[in-house]
């Protein structure tokens, strides 16, 4: 057919100036550009959506390098807040109940705790460890350790007794910081002959008849600035502080929080897009490396306001918000759940919140959460204290932490990561003939591993040996390095990631992270107890696992009520809140691999259950374990007894 024949034919139904013509006329043109730019966004969202994701990630990492001059730049915290001091002398940096600070005045406290520390003669090599609850004087005192190039140990304020005094022994550390607070003061005072015959310091920060008042040394001190020579010969790969957590055996370990790790750290601000205009506020402990690492020292680093709490409170966290002004929130599961249980208020939406970040928010209520705080933008991420990977989701993709492009593990810029097939019912990984892990398809969950190499370093813990336990060999070729996460995730269809589970012996409760084998080991001290077996257990309703321990009495042992109530006695006295079992099950025999390990995959499948015989539960009330009655299971199960 001739041409003309069919442009006359096309301009009965479209108008004349889309009929072809050659050469096109520049409507022709600008109709074609629009068309094949609307086909190619099409087709990327159809099929390459994931790349969209790998493009927005990628220009907000460059921004950040840009920012940072780059990773392998040193990023020390003492000259980040210096600079800031002088560059935004006025702006406020921290905000803290009725109290704030500017970088300014931060920086000026700072100083003299780096006078103060130079006046103790404290070195470098003796290591400062704090004991104190959330407070601006706990920030002053990391960053004027920062000035002076002192490795500084955050201990859980929970912990007591053998755990506490291990931390403090673990990080090699000779100085001490408790604050002048009854029930922290015990605890020391409880360890103090271990500390006395180890030569460690202790400073008390405020009047205290035994030990030096730290508080006073340093308001007499200058708040000039004083530069510490050492500070010129930091390299990325000196560890900045320590960061204790439970891991997967064991007692907390400390984990090594490098300069080069603490940078990466700071970058999260810039991935999930918040400006220096906001003010980020967190309820978390600075003692995790949630609220230190990726809110104080990513606000520090963004030159944002910093607002934080003593301790989170369901009743003042919104009220909290509001006064500071707050734009962006921190969160871990277990605290969008806790919001939720307080009555509606007109302060749910009485505040200026956009954005909220953080891990661990369920499905069954992450709308809801949303919904009712008028949240525009859940950013849920994935990363671990001590680990290398790192999942973000920039686009509030529903349930999802992050998406892993399946571009990932083709570049050599990238640090390779895998989902591989594990046994859980073992407790270990499954490997094929030659040796080599497997990888678990799409849509199946698999533990996660991610390569160690420069580009995503594992510093590790302050053992060597706690370290290699976290190493896995041989993943895809004989020889190489991955770092075991210890968590199951799910990588569906379209690249999107979710978290599934712990494995191991390690279950998270009330946003903690608890050792089955410290639990385990300190109920085993009982001299009635032959054996025993910890392992969480979900509970409806609740976030994480709850605490269940599994006993075998001694021959001849019998389940008393003197016998429940010194297990509750010795819990109470010796583990902090989270980690005390909620469920005791007393059985014959516990069952055990051919490498004498527990088998708790049975016992976990079968939980805390009215048929299941010999279980107990805590009574706080009564200071005892009770018989799990049918009205008591029940009343677990549909929310009117709480654990």
């Amino acid at each position: 057919m001739d041409l003309a024949v069919i442009r006359e034919e096309l301009s009965k139904y479209i108008p004349s100036w889309l009929v072809p013509t050659w050469p096109p006329s520049g409507r022709q043109l600008v109709a074609g550009g629009v068309t094949l730019a609307a086909a190619t966004a099409l087709y990327l969202k159809v099929y390459l959506d994931w790349l969209i994701d790998d493009v927005l990630l990628a220009s907000r990492i460059y921004s950040f390098n840009k920012h940072v001059g780059g990773l392998d730049n040193l990023y020390d915290p003492a000259n980040q807040l210096e600079k800031q001091a002088i560059q935004i002398p006025d702006k406020t940096f921290l905000l803290f109940e009725d109290r704030k600070y500017t970088f300014a005045e931060t920086n000026s406290r700072a100083n003299q705790v780096a006078n103060a520390i130079q006046k103790l003669e404290i070195t470098r090599e003796q290591k400062v460890a704090v004991l104190m609850r959330n407070c601006p004087e706990l920030l002053f005192l990391a960053h004027g350790c920062f000035k002076m190039v002192i490795p500084i140990s955050f201990l859980n304020t929970n912990l007591r007794t053998k755990a506490l005094l291990h931390c403090i022994r673990d990080a090699s550390t000779m100085n001490l910081i408790v604050d002048n607070e009854p029930d922290l003061l015990e605890a020391v005072s409880e360890i103090s002959t271990e500390l006395a015959e180890a030569g460690v310091r202790v400073f008390v920060y405020g009047d205290h008849a035994e030990h030096e008042n730290l508080k006073k040394t340093i308001e007499r001190c200058d708040t000039r600035q004083f530069f510490c020579p050492a500070r010129l010969e930091l390299t990325s790969k000196d560890v900045a502080f320590y960061i204790f957590t439970s891991g997967t055996t064991g007692l907390p370990k400390a984990a090594k929080i490098s300069y080069y790790k603490l940078v990466r750290g700071s970058g999260f601000f810039h991935v999930f897009g918040v400006k220096s205009s906001d003010v980020v506020y967190s309820p978390l402990p600075l003692y995790h490396s949630a609220a230190m690492i990726i809110f104080h020292s990513s606000a520090l680093l963004t030159g944002c306001t910093f607002s934080f709490a003593r301790k989170f409170s369901v009743r003042h966290f919104w009220e909290d918000c509001d006064k500071h002004g707050a734009t962006v929130i921190q969160y871990i599961g277990e605290t969008c759940r806790y919001l939720l249980t307080r009555p509606p208020s007109p302060s749910d939406k009485k505040h200026k919140v956009r954005k909220a970040i953080g891990n661990g928010l369920r499905r069954d209520i992450w709308n809801e959460f949303k919904t009712r705080y008028n949240i525009r933008s859940i950013c849920e991420f994935y990363a671990a204290t001590e680990g290398n990977v790192f999942f973000g989701n920039l686009r509030d993709k529903f349930g999802s932490c992050g998406r892993k492009s399946p571009l990932s593990n083709k570049s050599e810029k990238v640090p390779k990561s895998f989902f591989v097939k594990y046994d859980t019912e073992n407790d270990q990984i499954v490997r094929d003939a030659d040796g080599m892990c497997i990888q678990v398809p799409r849509g199946t969950p698999g533990l996660l591993v991610g390569q160690i190499n420069e580009r995503a370093r594992f510093d590790g813990y302050a053992s060597a040996e706690q370290s290699n336990r976290k190493i896995v060999r041989n993943v895809v070729e004989k020889g190489d390095c991955y770092f075991n996460t210890g968590d199951m995730l799910l990588w569906d269809h379209d690249y999107y990631v979710y978290f599934v589970d712990r494995v191991g012996d390690t279950f998270r409760w009330k946003g903690e992270n608890v050792s089955t084998l410290e639990v385990g080991n300190l109920i085993s001290e009982l001299a009635v107890i032959e054996d025993c077996s910890v392992y969480g257990v979900a509970v409806p309703g609740t976030d994480g696992k709850c605490g269940m321990a599994a006993i075998v009495l001694k021959e001849g042992g019998q389940i008393t009520s003197e016998l429940l109530k010194s297990i509750y006695t010795h819990c109470e006295h010796y583990l902090p809140s989270y980690a005390r079992p909620v469920f005791l099950r007393f059985m014959s025999q516990l069952h055990i691999t051919g490498t004498f390990k527990h088998q708790k995959f049975k016992l976990q499948q079968e939980g805390f259950d009215v048929d299941v015989p010999d279980v107990y539960v805590r009574d706080g009330r009564a200071e005892t374990y009770a018989p799990l009655t049918t009205d008591v299971y029940e009343g677990i199960l549909n929310g009117r007894i709480k654990v």
